[in-house]
Order: C-alpha cells, then structure tokens, then sequence
C-alpha cells in the first residue's frame, strides 16, 4: 500500500532512519564538544609541546587526523567557550553543530550569547554563517582605526589585457562606493531583476548590465573633460546615498544597531554621521 507516493513501510524504514540520523548527530555533537573542551584545556598546560611540534594544530594533525585549519578552530572555539556557557551547554547537550558553534563564537559574548544561542538553535547552519559574518562585518566597520585602514587599502589600478583592453581595478571606501555606485546608476537606472534561471555567474562578453555601467563611466569622464576638470569644485546637483541606521547609531547614544549604505557595505558609525551633516534624514517607527 502506499501514501503520497511512498509506500508505507518506507515511511516507517524513512523514520527509523531519520532517528537514527538524529540521535547519532546529536551524539557526535557532544563528542566534538568534549574534543573542543580538551583541546583547550590540552593546549593551556603545553600538553603538546615537544621537539619538532610547531603548534597544538601541527599536534593534531598528527595525532587526532584533523587538518591544521580545523585543529585551530577546535582550539579557539574551545577556549570561547569557557567564557560562554550556555552555547557550551548546548553544544555539549548535542543541539548545536561544531558547524555551528564555530560561526556563533566569532560573535557571541557573555552580553549577547543567549539571543546568539536563540539564533543559532532557529537558524539552519548556512543561515547562521551569513548572520554571523554580517555581525563580523559590522564590528569591523567599528573597530578602532578601521577608517585609516580603509584609507591606506584605496587605490585604483589599471592593467592594459593583451587584446588592447585596458582593466581597471578599484578599492573604495564604503561611502565613496555608494558614491559612485550612486553616480552609475543614475545614468543606468535601477539594475534589472534577474530571471528567475539567472545564476548570477555570466560570460564577461555576455553581461550587458557590466557594458552599460562601462559606458555610464566612460560618460562621466566625457562630462568632466568636457566642463572641465573646475567642474570638481564646484556645487550641482545632488548625489543620492541611502544609508539605513539606527537612530542610537547616528546619535552616540548606542554602539549596537544598524548602519549600512543600502546594498553594500556596512558603515562605522563615524562615516555615518560624516555622511548625514548635510543629508536629508528620514525617520521610520
């Protein structure tokens, strides 16, 4: 006999299976975190230290099978977690994945590991990578000395390709991005939505929207030459660059929130600020 498509004594070898898949994960769960714990531990007291033995990683490497990668993570995520307990409870309960717990720890703290314990339980392991590195994302922006950083990282570089193309290469600030981003697009208008087949990865002779923005700024070169390099200086029509931030953020009363140019990249809360002196603010309950 069957159901839905599925005869039922393959769904009951399907939930047999699934438990068995279930419950042995949720053990393997608890092994890792028994491992992590160790390893942390292990490293703390030089356990590892011997001739020819250049860190706990390269150790284990030899002595546990684990790439020296993993080995790392196994030691960091180890040592976070003797300042988190609840992710270690749970993790050593077999509810949350090393896949997981390696992602929550780069952004938990002892303030926050119980919503970040909520998220990860909720989230499937992938979602929680892209939360997790946007949170990265913006600490980052709001490091110390990040701005001069940045600063140093611009550049603009340009390569003649042997069929006599010339490429350029850009590294932008997030705000001067937005800028020219904002620049391009009001010559191209707004991207066009991809087709529903579109797998985002196109022949760089086939990409029409990458041929209209070249010639949106062969046009912006144009325009300057044409009015002269003067033109730089001199006050014409406004550029627009959506910033979403929190109104704590923008004010200095909180360093937790939004602040991002919209589509891009994170904002320090500094250049958002720098950036609304002499914008237009729109508030949003």
């Amino acid at each position: 006999m069957e159901y839905g498509g599925v005869s039922l004594k393959n769904q009951e070898l399907a939930r047999a299976l699934q438990n068995e898949i279930c419950e042995g994960s949720a053990q393997v769960h608890a092994t890792m975190a028994k491992v992590a714990k160790a390893c942390a531990k292990f490293d703390e007291i030089g356990g590892w230290c011997d001739a020819g033995i250049r860190s706990f990683p390269h150790w284990l490497t030899i002595n546990a099978g684990f790439n020296e990668h993993t080995g790392g993570e196994l030691l960091r995520v180890g040592q976070a977690l003797n300042s988190l307990p609840s992710i270690d409870a749970a993790f050593a309960a077999g509810q949350l994945s090393f896949d997981k717990v390696r992602q929550v720890t780069t952004v938990a703290t002892p303030a926050t590991e119980h919503i970040m314990l909520e998220i990860a339980q909720g989230a499937s392991g992938q979602q929680l990578g892209r939360i997790c590195k946007s949170m990265r994302r913006i600490a980052e922006a709001n490091a110390p000395k990040q701005a001069d950083k940045r600063l140093r990282l611009r550049g603009l570089w340009t390569h003649w390709d042997d069929d006599g193309m010339l490429e350029l290469k850009a590294k932008l600030t997030p705000e001067d991005a937005a800028v020219v981003q904002a620049a391009l697009q009001s010559i191209t208008g707004s991207k066009p939505v991809p087709e529903a087949a579109d797998d985002g990865v196109k022949d760089p002779a086939d990409d029409r929207w990458a041929a209209r923005r070249s010639d949106a700024l062969v046009a912006m070169c144009e325009n300057l030459l044409a009015t002269g390099a003067d033109g730089l200086v001199k006050s014409g029509a406004a550029t627009q660059v959506v910033v979403h931030v929190d109104v704590g953020v923008l004010t200095g009363e909180s360093s937790e929130g939004r602040c991002y140019v919209e589509g891009g990249s994170p904002l320090s809360a500094g250049a958002a600020r720098r950036l609304g002196c002499d914008a237009e603010v729109v508030a949003v309950t």
